[in-house]
């Protein structure tokens, strides 16, 4: 009796197979850019990214700065960079100043969480881009072409905050310098310590409101770097604008944090305890 099932057994998996692989080829040929649901490139979308720059006082830690500046200007998926810097800290590195996708701003003070936002209001709020704001040491690869294939439709009304991965070529723990830190890069997902360095939004979505904007503005009154800061913003977006979806999407866009000096300032275990 089982000899005789067998060719039966046989046929119904060649059948099912031809089926999945009839439906997946369907799924395929369905998935255009004018599906919301869709995750696929979309030629019209052009990303902006805002970050600062500083020069440190240790080399090793101004090659780190240097290095993460020098990737965004040269990943092609930015069609601009905007570079918040002190007078104190210019100028720019030649190779920043010479690219003409790169706007220096010059500011007076080192910038809070605030400024970002309001900066992408000021001077992006009509130009379509998607907004990406990071920290000084971090950088993407090629996964950063994720928000270049999410819909209009999906990304407006998102609020993306992604944790970071670690680059590391020491193999030592950057605060205590034990050995056994996983060589290469390494995903931090939430709540992993000093979790997000990196924010994604299209700011027509919390641009348009003046009043919600200028009252978040104010409340984000510290920098990007302190313990604490990213927390206390999404709670300010969330409260603000409930409607908005935050989303972490750590495993589709590897924004990479870039510190094996170990380097920081005096300030850098401040806490935003608000």
């Amino acid at each position: 009796m089982a000899r005789h099932r067998l060719p039966f057994l046989v046929a119904l998996v060649c059948i099912s197979l031809l089926i999945i692989a009839y439906v997946a080829r369907l799924q395929r040929r369905s998935c255009t850019p004018a599906d919301a649901a869709c995750v696929v490139y979309r030629p019209h979308i052009q990303l902006a990214i805002i970050t600062s720059y500083y020069k440190s006082e240790y080399p090793d830690r101004a090659a780190e700065i240097d290095v993460s500046l020098a990737s965004l200007i040269a990943n092609p998926l930015l069609h601009q960079v905007h570079v918040l810097v002190e007078v104190k800290d210019r100028p720019l590195p030649p190779f920043a100043i010479v690219n003409p996708r790169t706007k220096e701003i010059v500011i007076s003070k080192r910038p809070l969480m605030g400024d970002y936002i309001q900066y992408a209001c000021d001077h992006l709020h009509e130009t379509g881009h998607r907004v990406i704001f990071s920290n000084s040491d971090i950088f993407f690869d090629s996964t950063l072409d994720y928000f270049t294939k999410i819909a209009d439709e999906v990304f407006d009304q998102t609020f993306y905050a992604i944790s970071r991965w670690r680059l590391d070529a020491t193999g030592k723990d950057i605060d205590t310098g034990a050995p056994g830190t996983p060589l290469g890069m390494t995903a931090y997902p939430f709540p992993t310590y000093g979790s997000y360095d990196t924010f994604a939004f299209k700011p027509k979505t919390i641009c348009s409101d003046k009043v919600k904007l200028k009252d978040m503005v104010e409340s984000l009154n510290y920098t990007m770097g302190v313990l604490g800061a990213e927390n206390r913003l999404l709670y300010e977006v969330r409260r603000q604008y409930p409607e908005i979806k935050l989303v972490n999407p750590y495993k589709d866009v590897r924004t990479v944090h870039i510190h094996d000096s170990g380097r920081r300032g005096s300030t850098w275990s401040d806490r935003v305890n608000e």
